[in-house]
């Protein structure tokens, strides 16, 4: 199931400034190829915030929340369609949240 509750304004190239976050579910062969590490990278050039980690009792499921600049965090949802050369990402849920006070940082839990 794809759930793509984001939308992009093409017409726009400056980001927008409206913060917003995500919970994010990704399926596939996506631990143990460095897919956490290069998700934390992406979040940190970006500054977006949140974590990222695996879903407990689960082989082949992470979980994410990113927090930050809507085109950014944008950004990382789209990243995590197709993550590392050696991921392969078969299913992807993402749901909208309302932001939350964090801390100012993106951890693999």
């Amino acid at each position: 199931m794809v759930n793509n509750l984001l939308s992009t304004n093409p017409t726009s190239d400056k980001p927008a400034n409206k913060l917003i976050r995500v919970h994010v579910y990704i399926q596939g062969y996506v631990q143990g190829v460095g897919f956490r590490f290069m998700i934390m990278q992406k979040a940190k050039e970006l500054g977006v915030y949140g974590f990222i980690r695996h879903v407990p009792n689960s082989v082949n499921q992470l979980e994410a929340v990113f927090q930050g600049n809507k085109n950014y965090v944008e950004d990382m949802v789209a990243y995590c369609r197709t993550g590392p050369d050696s991921a392969k990402v078969d299913v992807i849920e993402v749901q909208s949240e309302l932001p939350e006070e964090i801390d100012q940082e993106f951890v693999i839990m």
